[in-house]
């Protein structure tokens, strides 16, 4: 199992927030039917924290798990194995044939192979990786894979339509990985429109040195396995017990665990989210600490409100900015954000929805800086940004965007006092929800 740590980037205005949600496309589901794309495994990507519809992130931080170990089945011995393949191959696995009709049935698909298999094998081939790959190979009488390159123990599927959300490939990816392959997993539309995106990936895999331990940890486990002079791989019996209980051991488990380095990680989720057309990016991928969370092991939370005060609309930052046409009196929002530092009771700051148990919360940062700005003919002020920063260990649901729209209300002349917002302990006593579009997670502290 690796644990990995993302920094993400997004524009939240046509998203429902992070949460995954029937109701329409949001940054969670992005990222895991992206990691799907790359790995065949469902993985559960956690936030540091939840954003609402609308809001954006200059530097989101979310983890996830890649399962790079043998399912709890194998690692319970021989008779498990030996039920788990068998489960495998009786009815899920792709191409399920009789050994007598492997043999033609991989003939007939290396001489009809769909264009983008055709695009992909005569671009491997063209690319000159330095590894060989050969087409439509029998594995083990069960399966017969797209592309192989027994060198580095890898196995490459171009899928087509039929495929989409189909939990099957999961089951076929990890039995394929019980005899020690690593498996990515193309659409037909990556080949189409990104060819050399696939190909870059292909080839971070292939340079990957862990893959040279993989394989020898395999070979030391299987001494017997041979390539017939038809390129089909034979396995000795019982091949498939011996092949899963050889990737248990320590070591094997080590090398598999370095299958995706953060680089090539980064670069695949990068690649998925470009093709389904998500706002969302990921800017940086480490390996992470087993123990690592991203929202538990936070220890301070920091986000920015931007406003556009001018009295012309917005045009370039729709969307990204709440637009207040009236003048603002920065000086009078200054003085009660200071208000608003140290330990406090937030019920009057916080949703009606809000879930937290308690509503006291120390808020450790509230400033409210300007950035004029100067486009009119004759060089004289035009309007300027109002940005407003806060940080805290935590924050209550709408606590944010409550404080931003009670301070701008200041801004405008209502009579508000802070210290009688915090004693009144209603939301009525504070100030109107500000809108979701001009609210940025900046960054989480560890």
């Amino acid at each position: 199992m690796s644990r990995y740590k993302l920094i993400l980037e997004y524009n939240g205005a046509n998203l429902i927030g992070w949460q995954e949600n029937a109701q329409g496309a949001s940054v969670q589901s992005a990222l895991q039917d992206a990691i799907f794309g790359f790995s065949g495994q469902r993985a559960e990507v956690v936030a540091a924290g939840r954003t609402d519809a609308g809001v954006h992130a200059i530097g989101m931080a979310a983890h996830f798990d890649l399962e790079n170990e043998a399912s709890p089945a194998l690692a319970a011995g021989p008779q498990s194995a030996s039920a788990a393949t068998r489960d495998a191959g009786a009815g899920q696995i792709h191409h399920r044939l009789q050994k007598q009709n492997i043999k033609n049935l991989a003939t007939q698909m290396r001489n009809s192979m769909t264009r983008q298999e055709k695009k992909f094998w005569y671009s491997i081939n063209a690319k000159k990786l330095g590894f060989s790959f050969r087409r439509q190979f029998n594995i083990d009488n069960k399966y017969i894979a797209d592309f192989v390159c027994l060198e580095k123990h890898l196995i490459v599927e171009i899928d087509g339509s039929q495929h989409y959300e189909n939990k099957k490939d999961e089951i076929r990816t990890e039995y394929l990985q019980r005899f020690g392959f690593n498996v990515v997993r193309f659409w037909n539309w990556d080949i189409d429109n990104n060819l050399n995106a696939c190909l870059e990936i292909i080839h971070d895999i292939l340079t990957n040195d862990s893959f040279e331990k993989r394989k020898s940890e395999f070979e030391k486990n299987l001494p017997n396995m041979r390539v017939d002079g038809n390129g089909n791989i034979i396995l000795p019996a019982p091949a498939s017990r011996v092949a899963a209980l050889a990737l248990c051991g320590p070591a094997a488990r080590a090398g598999r665990g370095d299958r995706f380095s953060a680089d090539t990680v980064m670069r695949a989720i990068n690649f998925y989210l470009r093709q389904m057309g998500a706002p969302v990016a990921v800017l940086d991928c480490e390996v992470a600490a087993p123990d690592f969370h991203a929202r538990f092991s936070c220890k301070r939370r920091n986000y920015r409100y931007v406003i556009l005060n001018r009295r012309s609309p917005v045009i370039l930052d729709n969307g990204m900015v709440w637009w207040i046409p009236r003048p603002l009196d920065i000086g009078k929002m200054r003085a009660a954000a200071a208000k608003l530092l140290g330990p406090h009771d937030w019920t009057s700051f916080r949703s009606s929805e809000c879930q937290a148990k308690s509503p006291v919360k120390t808020l450790d940062r509230a400033d409210c800086d300007t950035c004029d700005m100067a486009f009119g003919a004759a060089g004289e002020m035009q309007g300027q940004y109002v940005i407003m920063n806060f940080s805290a260990k935590s924050f209550l649901h709408h606590q944010v965007r409550n404080i931003v729209g009670t301070l701008v209300e200041i801004g405008l002349g209502k009579d508000y006092d802070i210290d009688e917002i915090f004693a009144r302990r209603a939301r009525a006593a504070a100030g109107p929800t500000a809108p979701p579009h001009g609210l940025y997670f900046v960054s989480a502290e560890y």
